[in-house]
């Protein structure tokens, strides 16, 4: 039997990661860690990760930390 997870839970395990990823921009964000988050494949937990959120890990992760920085250095001159 081949079942697809629905949507909803699909996003719910993309937004766990995404909310981990906001909270520790220090901590390891390989792929690896990330889809080990949600018991997926790296391949998996990639293809996923890009049809919920229009962006790979890796870009989203890159994203995040610039973003991280910029406020830091807006926040605290």
């Amino acid at each position: 039997m081949n079942q697809k997870m629905p949507a909803k839970e699909y996003r719910q395990k993309i937004e766990k990661v995404c909310n981990y990823v906001l909270h520790h921009p220090d901590s390891d964000l390989s792929l690896e860690a990330l889809s080990e988050m949600v018991n997926y494949s790296p391949f998996h937990f990639q293809k996923i990760f890009k049809q919920v959120t229009g962006e790979t890990p890796k870009q989203y992760v890159i994203k995040m930390r610039l973003e991280t920085a910029a406020h830091y250095l807006i926040i605290h001159r």
